[in-house]
């Protein structure tokens, strides 16, 4: 057989076992067990813009830090794991196994929390330094950390509570454990994971608020304890009572809470929560419950009060709104709005 009569055959048993390949189906397994392994697809870890610069970051291989520029395609290690290690070994503090989620402060610090503490890394010095305490008992949950000012906001069972890193403040006072504050609502649709918004200079913070006292209990059964155990849960079946869910803002330098005038039916989606870069205005996409008709409203962040609706969407099927406006830099009158449409 010659070389070129060898090439061909060897053309043809590959081209074959890659079509092979193609076609094979995946299995149930496939899809539960590997979907986060061999069939994840790739991404850079901890990927975000750096503040003040036109430069990005990400996390390699769980504990290398590498910053690039949208000026050139150069990549540069600035921090491992192991120099983070030894730098919070300095400050007789545990040491971390995989690198820790960071927030950029400006182009030359980060921000980020282990043993219970905020610390801060400055790339000038090289060096860590601890801002405050992040211990806020065993029972915190929904820990949400406003960048500019160390302040947290977080919850325990069903209420709000905000931490300077100093002193704890409780936000809320809900007896009934059916109401719940600061915690995602509307079973997380409509782009929802979390009950908390921070404004952009972090004097004030919406939260979420929601009543489910008005809604059937719904039971799950945990089958993996012998004998097996029912759970009730709030769920709003179809055709019946809904939650209520209303938004809070709370200044931090006054103390003062109000709620903003969102109106009746009570039974609607209040959805992706943004603040105005003046701080001055909350803005709702308010969804009707038949999820078809949506109206995106203004509120006063210092009364609550209804301003006026920027726009509507309706659809004969439904609409389903995922991102929040975003505003543009130095231009505050001007945001981009996703929206699903033909």
């Amino acid at each position: 057989m010659n070389n070129k009569l060898l090439s061909l055959s060897l053309l043809f048993v590959l081209l074959t076992y890659s079509i092979s390949a193609q076609n094979n189906l995946l299995s149930i397994e496939d899809a539960v067990l590997r979907q986060r392994t061999t069939l994840a697809p790739q991404k850079l870890n901890q990927l975000q813009w750096i503040k003040g610069t036109n430069d990005f970051s990400y996390v390699e291989k769980e504990s290398i830090l590498i910053r690039g520029t949208v000026e050139n395609t150069d990549r540069r290690e600035v921090l491992s794991l192991i120099e983070l290690n030894t730098e919070l070994k300095k400050l007789n503090l545990d040491t971390v196994n995989i690198f820790p989620a960071i927030l950029w402060k400006n182009g030359d610090e980060f921000n980020f929390t282990a043993s219970q503490k905020s610390i801060n890394y400055n790339f000038s010095t090289s060096s860590l330094a601890v801002q405050g305490s992040r211990d806020f008992g065993g029972k915190a949950e929904n820990i949400d950390t406003e960048a500019n000012k160390e302040i947290s906001a977080f919850t325990v069972k069903n209420n709000l509570f905000i931490s300077d890193g100093t002193t704890i403040k409780q936000i809320t006072n809900d007896a009934d454990s059916n109401i719940v504050n600061g915690q995602s609502v509307h079973r997380e649709e409509f782009g929802i994971f979390k009950g908390t918004f921070w404004s952009p200079k972090g004097t004030r913070l919406a939260f979420y608020r929601m009543d489910q006292t008005m809604v059937t209990d719904y039971p799950i059964i945990d089958w993996t304890t012998q004998p097996a155990r029912v759970t009730e849960i709030k769920y709003p079946m179809a055709g019946g009572k809904s939650h209520h869910v209303t938004l809070g803002v709370y200044d931090i330098a006054s103390g003062k809470k109000i709620f903003l005038q969102t109106g009746e039916p009570a039974e609607q989606y209040l959805t992706n929560i943004e603040w105005s870069p003046d701080e001055q205005h909350v803005y709702i996409a308010v969804l009707n419950r038949d999820q078809n008709h949506l109206h995106f409203n203004s509120y006063n962040a210092n009364t609550g009060a209804f301003e006026k609706t920027l726009f509507e969407e309706s659809d004969e099927k439904y609409i389903q709104p995922l991102h929040p406006m975003v505003f543009i830099k130095h231009h505050p009158n001007l945001f981009i709005w996703q929206s699903a449409r033909d």
